[in-house]
């Protein structure tokens, strides 16, 4: 059974007898730190005392950021507690240039700023510290503030928010109706354990890979991106050693997980995965093949690769293939895309140099309804490209934005500005809006060309970068490539490719 809110999933921790006994793990330098969830309550409880003792109130917007997981958490659930409305923002560590901070404090107007060094300019946020205090004692109602399920939970700002940012307004609602669709389109059961090296300020670090487990009382494990980042072949051997079963991936992580472990093979053992959960990005087929691969010779089983599609205004996931099933692609010509008509499929014996693979993310989860439009909102075919729009139980009905709270459903529907084409009941994501280059007749999409490239030059897809430009009147695309090759060399290779 799924809590009303977010105070009641994380109270039924503290219940004498109860039947959740997992733990969180925060693998945040050395030596890894565990805490049972019921003590991670009473410390959440006591976080929430010592936020309320500083003056923040139900209501309040609660900027939180911080390089420590542990910080981060506590900040987060103890803002829940006392009524305030948590808003995580990616730690930078450049205290001169924190714009993305800058531009959601001018947005949210007022309310406060959790964390430790930082440095920021808005003079109607008041600065907190998450000096987290010993267990003391307090009563639980002159602690907590009570929220209703429609109430706005937390506030989830996009990734690329820059000068005028948007955020996400989740109610308790449309988070724990989420996680119950996501247990079940995952087939999660009370045996699985979760590891994450996801941004807990990403929705899939905090949605799918924190609040699912918590809600849940599974096992879960956390590293510290920078740590990940640093030493990635922690995520695999962190698995083999906590035996867990569901790991977050994206396309980056699958590529850079491989290319450091082949250089440090060891002999890890990854036969309790049984989901690699890989959305949050474009989904290479070669890089998942490739990932594939090389977990099934450790051990891990055939299929575990899950690929997803999702966005912060579904509260994460819209569709992902069902575990165990073999993740499939249609390989379609990329010069036939335009919005409002059907995508040239290839037969397996075709290959043109527009050839590109793109990956099935599956069907809807339940909840959410799915159709492809046109640029007008009318439905497409199956087999046509077009806009993807959503409707669902856990489709967020309101944005902040520097003019305030902002409706932004049409008779319950929401364009993503994301395109793509169902086929056979799946769905396909070709890009973004924002990503799609209109040149010479042509509907091209950035990472389509940039998978070329890399391709063609045999290096890394974080390598190439394709955009458009204007030059003299003129249409350009511009190529920015990082080679090791002298001039020449790289010269010989990549004009005769932009000249087809």
């Amino acid at each position: 059974e799924i809590e009303m809110t977010l105070y009641e999933a994380l109270a039924q921790h503290l219940l004498v007898g109860s039947s959740h006994n997992g733990e969180i793990q925060i693998i945040d330098g050395k030596f890894p730190l565990r805490i049972s969830y019921s003590d991670f309550a009473k410390k959440s409880f006591a976080t929430a005392w010592y936020f309320k003792s500083k003056g923040l109130s139900k209501g309040s917007y609660a900027v939180i950021q911080t390089p420590s997981v542990l910080d981060f958490l506590f900040a987060f659930w103890g803002s829940i507690l006392v009524g305030a409305i948590p808003v995580p923002v990616a730690y930078s560590n450049d205290s001169q240039k924190n714009e993305k901070l800058e531009s959601i404090l001018k947005t949210l107007g007022k309310g406060f700023v959790l964390g430790d060094t930082i440095t920021y300019s808005h003079k109607n946020f008041h600065h907190i510290n998450i000096n987290l205090p010993d267990i003391c004692d307090y009563e639980i109602s002159d602690v907590v503030s009570l929220s209703l399920p429609t109430e706005i939970a937390y506030i989830q700002f996009s990734s690329g928010s820059t000068n005028s940012p948007t955020g996400v307004c989740l109610t308790h609602a449309d988070v724990l109706e989420h996680v119950k669709n996501f247990t079940k389109s995952t087939a999660t059961t009370n045996s699985d354990k979760y590891l994450s090296w996801m941004p807990l300020s990403h929705d899939f670090g905090l949605v799918a890979m924190h609040i699912v487990p918590l809600v849940l009382g599974l096992d879960q494990s956390i590293i510290n991106t920078n740590l990940f980042v640093a030493r990635p072949t922690i995520l695999l051997e962190t698995a083999a050693r906590e035996k867990s079963t569901f790991l977050s991936m994206t396309n980056f992580a699958c590529e850079y997980v491989v290319t450091h472990a082949k250089r440090h093979d060891a002999a890890i053992d990854l036969r309790s995965i049984r989901v690699f959960f890989n959305g949050a990005e474009p989904i290479n087929r070669k890089t998942m093949n490739d990932f594939s691969a090389f977990v099934e010779r450790k051990g891990a089983r055939q299929n575990a690769m899950t690929p997803a599609y999702g966005l912060a205004q579904a509260t994460l996931v819209v569709c992902n293939i069902a575990p165990d099933v073999k993740p499939n692609w249609q390989s379609v010509d990329f010069m036939s895309y335009e919005i409002g008509k059907p995508v040239r499929f290839l037969h397996c014996n075709e290959s043109i140099s527009s050839t590109i693979d793109v990956v099935s993310v599956g069907q809807e989860i339940d909840g959410v309804n799915v159709s492809i439009c046109d640029g007008f909102g009318k439905d497409l075919p199956s087999g046509f490209l077009g806009y993807i729009w959503i409707k669902g139980t856990s489709v967020a009905e309101r944005i902040v934005t520097e003019k305030g709270l902002v409706e932004h459903l049409h008779d319950g529907w929401l364009n993503t500005g994301d395109i793509g084409f169902s086929h056979e009941n799946h769905f396909y994501i070709t890009g973004r809006d924002s990503d799609l280059i209109k040149y010479r007749g042509s509907h091209l999409f950035s990472n389509d060309l940039e998978l070329m490239v890399s391709n063609l030059l045999g290096i890394s897809l974080a390598k190439v970068v394709v955009v458009a430009s204007h030059f003299n009147g003129e249409e350009r695309l511009i190529c920015f490539v990082k080679s090791t090759k002298t001039n020449d060399e790289f010269a010989k290779e990549i004009i005769p490719f932009f000249n087809r």
